[in-house]
């Protein structure tokens, strides 16, 4: 019995180590297929993250687009030769490389709000004024100051272009603040100089060109790389005071029609005058013609009397007298003959001063 137990016991123990061994070949073996796998895995995402990485570094540059490439800061070529055109470009990814996109050809605007009222959406929407509330609040509303002291409301936008992009994106750390600025000071400065009737109903395209030329000015001055198109102004007075400088404007607007139909009366009554002075003046230019006329042919019939006159003037007398009286005896209906008084005699003369009507002709044949 005790030689029996001891075979199996010894049996039993070279039956259990073999087990163990193959238990131990089997973790190492599904140890080593983990660790396959997990090196599979690694390396499947370390290709993604390669081609993740790579791909990030393709630049593709829209058209009205051109890129500027800096690698460390830096730009990677000099000259206009930093701009990427349109296209497929490749960089390294982030932070070895930095890609600048510009957008150019394409218009952009700067909305300046300095000098514009507060106002609810809703009212803004529908194209609403805000509604008066008594006051002006310079925490909330904006506004200018006109030459003549007084309050008024604009915004303006400002529209511009790109026209040098490595300018635009390397020399300033952001023109569209740059912009906001500049449009700020020129709408304080140019109502400065305007009155507010000026600016808001009289002259307010002198207003909206003074901005303009200051806005000119600066752009050259600071070299932003752009072009700007024409300016977006609205002008309008505050809400609480509008039908004040409503009623003004229409009796001014009322005041420059009287004072343009006296001007029209006047330039009538004086076109008319002139012409009939003019008319005046040549008539009596043809007037002083004629007697000049008249007065020649007077001169030189009397030029060829002289002769006459000068060999026989007593019958040169009577010959003009006798031509003289012939007209003026023959369209006579009575004439009447007084001879001259003799010497040391007085001539007496009696006339009839309301004589009968003479008898007609039929009158005298029926008697």
């Amino acid at each position: 019995m005790s030689g029996k137990d001891s075979l199996n016991s010894s049996g039993d123990s070279g039956s259990g180590g073999t087990g163990q061994a193959f238990h131990e070949e089997n973790r190492h073996k599904a140890l080593s297929d983990a660790l396959k796998s997990s090196f599979f895995i690694i390396r499947i995402g370390m290709i993604v993250v390669m081609a993740v990485i790579l791909g990030s570094g393709v630049l593709m540059v829209e058209q009205n687009q051109v890129a500027i490439l800096l690698r460390f800061g830096k730009p990677v070529v000099s000259g206009t030769e930093m701009l990427l055109r349109p296209g497929l470009h490749f960089a390294f990814p982030d932070p070895i490389d930095e890609k600048i996109l510009v957008n150019v050809g394409e218009s952009m605007s700067v909305r300046s709000s300095v000098g514009w009222y507060d106002n609810d959406p809703d009212r803004e929407v529908r194209g609403l004024p805000p509604a008066p509330k008594g006051f002006l609040s310079p925490l909330q509303d904006g506004y200018l100051i006109s030459a003549d002291g007084n309050i008024f409301h604009a915004q303006a936008t400002m529209k511009y272009r790109i026209t040098d992009p490595l300018k635009y994106a390397l020399d300033f750390g952001s023109v569209t603040n740059v912009l906001q600025d500049l449009l700020d000071n020129a709408l304080i400065h140019a109502a400065a100089r305007f009155t507010a009737q000026q600016a808001i109903y009289k002259n307010q395209t002198a207003f909206k060109e003074a901005i303009t030329a200051e806005l000119n000015q600066s752009v050259k001055e600071y070299n932003l790389g752009i072009t700007m198109d024409p300016l977006d102004l609205e002008v309008r007075p505050p809400v609480d005071v509008q039908e004040s400088f409503e009623l003004v404007q229409a009796r001014d607007q009322e005041r420059s029609q009287k004072i343009n139909q006296a001007r029209a009366y006047a330039s009538q009554v004086t076109l008319r005058a002139s012409g009939e002075a003019e008319a005046i003046r040549l008539r009596g230019i043809s007037s002083s013609n004629e007697v000049v006329r008249l007065l020649a042919s007077d001169a030189e019939f009397f030029s060829g009397q002289l002769e006459s006159y000068r060999s026989n003037p007593s019958l040169f007398r009577r010959r003009m007298l006798s031509q003289t009286l012939v007209p003026l005896l023959t369209n006579a209906q009575d004439v009447f003959f007084v001879p001259s008084p003799r010497a040391g005699e007085t001539g007496q003369l009696n006339l009839q001063i309301n004589p009968e009507p003479p008898k007609s002709r039929a009158s005298t044949r029926s008697q």
